[in-house]
């Protein structure tokens, strides 16, 4: 069994987004398992937690590390019964309780947002999550939702890579002891795959370019979360390497275009939140 014991404590996570075969997901998460990774992502949304779930199954049957599972739930659930919502999730996943459980991304309404977050401090109290977080959520938004509970989230999961650093987000979350994961840490694979730099970074630090991309999340402060269904690119994404000040910055001043990659290229959550289809990127 996992020895980790917080959310907080760990350096990678792997992604589950777009896995919806039953078997790339159950080679996927084993050598998540055997390659130590962290936490495994998943999502209400991504419609993949009952594969997680019988994944998981697999790695207890079998006696084999276990990670911390995450979730999250989507934002038309939290106007629902946000104990039932939960107890789905811990259904599908096939645990007893779910390790961390994140709010997706802001309702456009912040008292929803309120809402749904109280939700999760009483699913917690009830033992049914043992740590809550939310995902894609902005400074002045989880300042509301502290001000209206007086609890933090223990973690925020936002985009994250040398196409798209925000220092003011890092800035923020660490002030506030808020545990940051950084999802698409590859970036906008047009730029990072196909750039000189990147290739030179690579060839300097004797990795692949996609380690130095995950690599630059991991030394941004960030948790990476990345995904593959190939076992080889899997054991590969977890060897990290610290990149220097000096040549992070370098990065970060080529290639940061100031642009995410969801849908129209706008994380105003604001906007975002009123399209639940802005998630489906490239």
């Amino acid at each position: 069994m996992n020895s980790i014991n917080s959310i907080t404590n760990t350096k990678i996570g792997f992604g589950t987004y777009k896995i919806i075969d039953e078997n790339q997901m159950l080679t996927a998460i084993i050598a998540a398992s055997k390659n130590k990774y962290d936490f495994i992502d998943t999502a209400v949304v991504y419609e993949n937690e009952h594969l997680v779930g019988n994944a998981i199954e697999h790695l207890r049957k079998n006696n084999m590390f276990i990670p911390i599972i995450q979730s999250k739930l989507w934002v038309t659930q939290y106007e629902l019964d946000i104990i039932e919502e939960v107890k789905k999730s811990i259904e599908k996943l096939k645990v007893k309780a779910i390790d961390c459980y994140l709010l997706h991304r802001p309702h456009v309404d912040m008292t929803v947002n309120v809402k749904a977050w109280k939700g999760l401090i009483k699913a917690q109290k009830m033992g049914l999550i043992k740590e809550i977080g939310v995902s894609n959520f902005d400074r002045d938004q989880i300042e509301l939702l502290y001000n209206e509970t007086n609890v933090y989230p223990i973690c925020n999961q936002i985009e994250c890579s040398v196409t798209y650093y925000r220092p003011d987000r890092m800035f923020y979350n660490k002030q506030k002891n808020i545990s940051i994961q950084g999802w698409r840490p590859m970036g906008d694979l047009n730029q990072t795959l196909n750039s000189s730099l990147i290739n030179k970074m690579a060839k300097k630090y004797k990795v692949t370019k996609s380690q130095l991309l995950v690599s630059f999340t991991k030394t941004s402060g960030a948790i990476p979360i990345i995904k593959s269904v190939n076992p080889d690119r899997i054991k590969e994404n977890k060897k990290m390497i610290k990149i220097s000040n000096s040549d992070f910055e370098i990065l970060e001043k080529k290639l940061n275009t100031h642009t995410p990659t969801t849908t129209y290229h706008n994380d105003s959550f604001a906007n975002l939140s009123l399209n639940n289809n802005w998630y489906k990127t490239h």
